[in-house]
C-alpha cells in the first residue's frame, strides 16, 4: 500500500499549524533563545570544566550572558555534545544562539558501517531511541551495529575529553534531579501515568519490560528494518524518561511507516497527523492517560499482527533480495 501524496502535504502544513499554535505564546522566549539553547550554551561555555553539571555554576553562567535562567534548562546531555557545541561558545549568546538556528536548519535540507556511525548520533537524545539496538540486533544488522558501536565508542572517549573522568558520576547525578523533568504528566511516556502513585515505579517496571518484549517480538518478525525501526520508536518514546510534546511527533513518522506496511489501519496514522493527541498531552492526566494508553494498543496490535500476517512473510536482505538464512 502506497499511501497518498496528500499525506505528505498535510502531515507538513498540519506539523506548522501545531508548532505556532504549540509556540505562539512562548514566541519571545524562542526569538530569544530562551529555550532547550541555555543549557547548550552553558555546556559549550563550561565544556572541559568541571563545573559542567554544576546547578550554581550553570545559573550564574545563564544569568551573566542571556538573562535568563531556569532550573529545567541544565545541561543534560553527555559532554560530547558539550565538546561539539564548544565552537559556540566562543560566540556571544544571542550569536550563538542564531548561528545553531541556521545550522539546523541546514541539516534538514548505502554505506551500512556509515549508517551505524551515523545512527550513533542518536545518543544525543538517546532516551528516545532506546530500543532502536534492539530493533537492529533483532533484524541482524550487524554492519549498521558494528558503525553504531564505532560511534558510540568515539563519542564516549571525547565525553571523556570534555567532562574529565568525573563526568559519569556528574552526569548521573544531573539525571537524577527531578527539576529538570518538569510537568512529568504531559510526557508521551508511561512515567507520566505512575507517578506519584505508590507502586508507581514497580508498574513502570514492569509495562517497561512487556513493551520492550513486544518491540522485540515485532522486530524479530518484521519484513524489513523500516516496520522494526518503527515500532521501536513507539516504545521508546512510552519508555522515555524526558520527552514532551514536541518529541511525540515521532509518532507521525512512525505511524506513517506502520500504515503503509498495514501494521495499523490507515486512521491511526491520520489521528497523529491531527492536534487532538498533542494537546490532549499539554493537558495532562486524564486526557494525557488516554493518549498513551492508545500507544499501548498500538503495540499491543502490531504485536498481535506480528504472530500472523507477517508469519510467512521472507525477511530482506540489506540488497532487498530475499535472505534464506533469516526466513
Amino acid at each position: 500500500m502506497t499511501l497518498p501524496r496528500g499525506v505528505a502535504l498535510m502531515a507538513s502544513a498540519l506539523g506548522l499549524l501545531m508548532m505556532f499554535v504549540f509556540w505562539s505564546g512562548a514566541a519571545g522566549q524562542i526569538a530569544n533563545g530562551y529555550n532547550d539553547f541555555l543549557g547548550f550554551y552553558a555546556g559549550a561555555r563550561l565544556c572541559r570544566t568541571p563545573e559542567l553539571y554544576q546547578a550554581e555554576a550553570v545559573t550564574r553562567l545563564q544569568l551573566a550572558e542571556a538573562g535568563a535562567t531556569a532550573s529545567a534548562l541544565r545541561f543534560t546531555r553527555a559532554p560530547f555534545y558539550a565538546l561539539m557545541l564548544s565552537p559556540l561558545g566562543h560566540l556571544p549568546f544571542r550569536s550563538a544562539y542564531f548561528t545553531w538556528m541556521a545550522l539546523n536548519l541546514a541539516a534538514l535540507a548505502g554505506h551500512y558501517l556509515l549508517a551505524g556511525v551515523v545512527l550513533s548520533m542518536c545518543a544525543i537524545k538517546y532516551h528516545l531511541f532506546l530500543l532502536v539496538p534492539l530493533a537492529l540486533v533483532a533484524q541482524r544488522l550487524w554492519r549498521v551495529l558494528a558503525g553504531a558501536g564505532i560511534g558510540a565508542v568515539a563519542l564516549t572517549a571525547l565525553s571523556f575529553v570534555a567532562g574529565g573522568p568525573q563526568w559519569p558520576a556528574a552526569y548521573l547525578k544531573v539525571l537524577a534531579d527531578p527539576a529538570i523533568n518538569p510537568s512529568i504528566e504531559t510526557m508521551p511516556a508511561l512515567a507520566g501515568s505512575v507517578s506519584g502513585l505508590e507502586y508507581g515505579n514497580l508498574i513502570l517496571w514492569v509495562f517497561g519490560i512487556a513493551v520492550a518484549a513486544a518491540c522485540w517480538f515485532i522486530a524479530r518478525r518484521a519484513p524489513d528494518f523500516e516496520t522494526a525501526f518503527a515500532a521501536s520508536l513507539l516504545g521508546s518514546l512510552l519508555l522515555s524518561c524526558h520527552s514532551y510534546v514536541s518529541d511525540a511527533t515521532l509518532l507521525i513518522p512512525a505511524l506513517l511507516i506502520l500504515a503503509e506496511r498495514r501494521a495499523i489501519p490507515l486512521a491511526v496514522a491520520y489521528a497523529a497527523l491531527s492536534p487532538v493527541p498533542y494537546f490532549m498531552l499539554l493537558r495532562g492526566s486524564p486526557a494525557a492517560d488516554l493518549v498513551r494508553i492508545a500507544m499501548l494498543l498500538v503495540v499491543g496490535v502490531i504485536a498481535v499482527r506480528a504472530c500472523s500476517s507477517w508469519r510467512k512473510l521472507p525477511r530482506l536482505s540489506p540488497s532487498g533480495e530475499v535472505d534464506p538464512v533469516r526466513q
